[in-house]
């Protein structure tokens, strides 16, 4: 979102779900806008936890809990995302954890000082929860939920460098972005996208998917594209695959929704815009290679 549609329009988004919530005082820089936001999403989510504090990742017992509680409550599940999340992660795993997370997110921050900038606004709280094995018999990393809005699931699971990190922190982001971004201008008609018929295939996870999970991993992997291209640079990473995979399946699945004989029965006029940009910017990077 950040890469696709600018910084501005980003913040803008979010400085308009926050308006509401300013009582009167004048908004200068971004740092100002967070109150007002977290104001917003308290009204909108109020089952989720808040952290209010500077520090994502300093969540104590009771506030995981009641984050894995929210977590899931999204409008399609396909992957049964709310029963992945298991059992508390030991202490000395979670310290481990936290600095791993701590060394991504300070790779990504010095890398561009705009992501740093949004991630601080828009994600309040990353908390630690083991992965239960999903329907296919995976375990997952970590991810995020449109019915927790801002905050981060890590399971822990599997080994990764600061650079994965860095790159899964930027992925989380962009579905927030989506979230936030879906409640200023509609994105999808639910009632049609739910049907199997309607289903595109997946830009990083290779597979049919409901079309509102298809969008968000075709916005996901042009970011991370983007990112290795303007300010990550190309690191060694296992989270996502290369480049040249994420090219060719990020297409592909661009192709898939384009080919949907209804599509403007299924996506609004924005989220039709976004695939667009999409594949404008993919094409770009294509000749650009």
């Amino acid at each position: 979102m950040i890469s696709i549609f600018g910084s501005e329009q980003t913040i803008k988004n979010i400085y308009m779900l926050a308006a509401q919530h300013m009582d009167g005082d004048e908004i200068s820089t971004v740092e100002q806008l967070r109150s007002p936001y977290l104001k917003f999403l308290t009204q909108h989510q109020p089952r989720q936890a808040l952290n209010y504090g500077s520090d994502p990742i300093a969540i104590d017992e009771a506030a995981t809990a009641v984050l894995s509680a929210a977590f899931g409550h999204s409008k399609f599940n396909d992957l049964s995302q709310e029963n992945l999340l298991g059992d508390p992660v030991a202490e000395s795993e979670k310290q481990r954890l936290k600095t791993l997370v701590r060394d991504g997110y300070e790779f990504l921050a010095s890398r561009s000082p705009a992501v740093k900038a949004i991630f601080d606004l828009a994600i309040h709280s990353i908390f630690f929860v083991k992965s239960k094995k999903s329907a296919r018999g995976h375990n997952s990393f970590g991810g995020s939920s449109s019915g927790a809005i801002g905050s981060i699931w890590i399971s822990g699971h599997g080994y990764f460098n600061k650079f994965d990190i860095s790159e899964f922190l930027l992925h989380e982001l962009t579905h927030h972005l989506l979230f936030l971004a879906e409640r200023c201008e509609g994105q999808f008609h639910y009632d049609a996208v739910a049907l199997p018929d309607n289903y595109a295939q997946s830009a990083i996870l290779n597979y049919r998917r409901p079309l509102d999970k298809v969008v968000h991993s075709v916005a996901v992997s042009t970011e991370i594209i983007l990112a290795r291209q303007t300010f990550l640079g190309t690191q060694n990473v296992s989270l996502h695959p290369s480049t040249a995979l994420m090219l060719k399946q990020t297409g592909l699945s661009i192709r898939s929704i384009f080919e949907l004989p209804n599509l403007e029965s299924l996506l609004t006029p924005w989220s039709i815009d976004l695939m667009r940009r999409c594949e404008n910017i993919l094409k770009a990077h294509g000749k650009a290679a």
